[in-house]
């Protein structure tokens, strides 16, 4: 079952931050990509 979440993105000193308000996880990555793929990592539920 999928389940759409929203992503925030935002660059933080040297890093992009990922954060899904939703389940309270964060992430961050040094492209966005990276960044969005760390944070689907720490969301799998």
């Amino acid at each position: 079952m999928w389940k759409s979440l929203v992503a925030i993105l935002h660059w933080e000193e040297d890093v992009y931050v990922a954060q899904c308000p939703e389940v309270g996880t964060a992430s961050q990555g040094e492209t966005i990509e990276k960044a969005i793929a760390n944070l689907q990592e720490a969301t799998k539920i």
